[in-house]
């Protein structure tokens, strides 16, 4: 532990001042209050944000970092990857410094590696062949929010044989290469690619069958619009080229 004031880099105003946080009045120790008018909006968002922190990061370092699963990064796929992470926090009150594991875990927000996660989903998913990798992508769309996905596994492979015009036991041969990925494991997704909601509610449990039932209507109808233009598209095509080759037989008669 030592004193930010000693490092010339944080200037501790002598009467601490009052923020509310969460409900609570908490006395910390504050910056300047006299030109805060000076100030832009960002500004002065950011200023009531530490304002209303205990502990502020004060030390970032360069790491790498050599994740349990692998990342996708520039289109390979690696072990390891350089980030930052936070070594030092310093007392908003009394500018004292503390290391980042002596600071108590609950009064500091921990980073949760969100684009870590979406790196390693990404490399699971450039692993697979681009059939197996679409039929990956669709059952994603139906994950619900208890770790797994509705409808069952058996109904997404008759929707996606129906919505892509295949036989049903020819997509069911996908769902194994999904779960020697690690993706899913039966009708409950792996930890990689699970999603959970923390405070769902009772009404989200009973709509996910009829959300799910919407959403592949959806697709399906958005599928049918695209091979329709796409057959326009090509009517117009042979249009043209029917249309030239009489304007040459003309021009050669």
């Amino acid at each position: 532990m030592r004193s930010a004031e000693s490092q010339g880099s944080l200037e501790v105003c002598p009467d601490p001042i009052k923020v509310e946080v969460a409900g609570e009045e908490e006395v910390v120790g504050g910056a300047h209050d006299a030109d805060n008018s000076s100030l832009n909006e960002s500004d002065r968002n950011a200023r009531k944000i530490f304002l209303g922190m205990r502990y502020i990061p004060f030390t970032v370092k360069r790491i790498t970092r050599r994740p349990k699963y692998p990342v996708l990064i520039d289109g390979a796929v690696q072990g390891s990857y350089e980030t930052f992470e936070i070594t030092e926090y310093v007392d908003s009150g009394t500018g004292e410094i503390y290391q980042a594991d002596a600071v108590p875990r609950r009064a500091v927000k921990r980073p949760i590696r969100y684009a870590e996660m979406g790196l390693q989903r990404q490399a699971v998913m450039h692993g697979l062949r681009p059939e197996v990798r679409r039929f990956a992508q669709f059952v994603l769309s139906f994950r619900d929010q208890r770790g797994g996905i509705t409808p069952g596994m058996s109904k997404l492979v008759e929707w996606y044989a129906d919505l892509e015009g295949r036989r049903v036991p020819d997509v069911r041969r996908y769902v194994a290469r999904l779960e020697e990925a690690g993706i899913c494991e039966g009708d409950c997704m792996c930890p990689l690619f699970q999603w959970f909601e923390d405070k769902e509610k009772r009404s989200h449990y009973l709509g996910a069958g009829p959300i799910a039932i919407v959403r592949f209507f959806f697709m399906k109808h958005r599928r049918e619009q695209d091979t329709e233009a796409q057959r326009r598209r090509d009517d117009e095509l042979v249009d043209q080229e029917c249309s030239k080759t009489l304007e040459l037989e003309r021009l050669a008669a």
